[in-house]
């Protein structure tokens, strides 16, 4: 019976620990564009037919979600860019390493998306004329195992909507 109990507990505790994301973060968010999955926002899945145009990317440090100092000014071009053109509508892409479980680098990728949206929001874009999605590690574009590769899947891109 002991045993059976402590089974139990081991059991419940990796549960625990491990778990489901309570939170889908692998959609776009339409309202204040926080993570997903709370209720006043309404989300949709995006895919990558649905965007057009790469506007910039933003690189992020490993396991980072903060914009570095040397990414600023690719903010501000892309800001700029965008202020350039009357109502557009932009998508901002999270992506990350393969490092970490799908879990993680989808709440990951959403937080890197939504740094990227909030610092074009303090250039004077609208927050309801930019999306946020995130595709974690599924979407690399550089495949080698090394550390410069690596470091360029750690990006938010930011595209034109169609």
């Amino acid at each position: 019976m002991k045993k059976a109990v402590v089974i139990f507990g081991v059991v419940a505790a990796l549960f625990m620990l491990t778990g489901c994301p309570k939170e889908k973060v692998n959609v776009v968010g339409a309202g204040d564009g926080e993570m997903v999955g709370g209720s006043s926002e309404s989300t949709s899945s995006i895919s990558s037919k649905e965007t057009g145009d790469l506007l910039g990317s933003v690189y992020f440090d490993f396991d980072k979600f903060v914009i570095r100092p040397d990414m600023q000014s690719v903010v501000d071009v892309i800001a700029t860019q965008a202020q350039s053109q009357d109502s557009i509508q932009l998508v901002i892409e999270g992506n990350t390493d393969e490092f970490g479980t799908d879990e993680y680098n989808y709440a990951l990728g959403t937080k890197r998306a939504i740094a990227v949206r909030d610092a074009l929001v303090v250039k004077g874009m609208s927050r309801d004329s930019i999306r946020v999605v995130s595709f974690g590690e599924s979407k690399p574009i550089c495949m080698d195992k090394t550390r410069d590769c690596y470091q360029k899947n750690r990006r938010s891109d930011v595209k034109v909507s169609k």
